[in-house]
């Protein structure tokens, strides 16, 4: 971006620089996580400096920070997990159900769908935004 020539092409330099913002914004809770880490291993040499009868008092704070810790480090993980060229579009899930046994009698197919798909929207769609739909 400091190069003399960078702004001639505007269209290549507005793509360089989205795809600078987008590596930055995805590297940024990596640093982060790095970061509270360690704060957490700072927090640790610290509580073990000092004398024995202080160090349980230091437990609570540090039990609470790495389980906060690990909680990001998991919603991380799944943020990593889901960062596929495709994962930001829509989906549509179909359920297709039917009994074992005599498939066009049984009236439980009828009831199935509904109760599975309020299933999954409490479930599965939580965070994410669901349009059920009848047929």
């Amino acid at each position: 971006m400091s190069q003399e020539n960078f702004w001639n092409n505007r269209e290549q330099a507005q793509r360089t620089i989205e795809e600078a913002s987008s590596l930055k914004k995805k590297l940024e809770p990596l640093f982060q996580a790095e970061r509270q880490l360690d704060d957490i291993k700072v927090m640790l040499e610290l509580a073990s400096s000092e004398p024995e009868e202080a160090q349980p008092q230091h437990l609570p704070e540090l039990e609470r920070d790495t389980e906060r810790f690990l909680k990001e480090l998991d919603s991380l993980e799944l943020k990593v997990f889901l960062a596929g060229p495709h994962d930001s579009s829509n989906c549509i899930i179909s359920i297709n159900a039917r009994p074992k046994d005599n498939w066009m009698t049984s009236k439980s197919c009828s009831s199935w769908h509904p109760a599975s798909l309020r299933k999954l929207n409490r479930s599965i769609f939580r965070n994410w935004s669901a349009t059920p739909s009848a047929f």
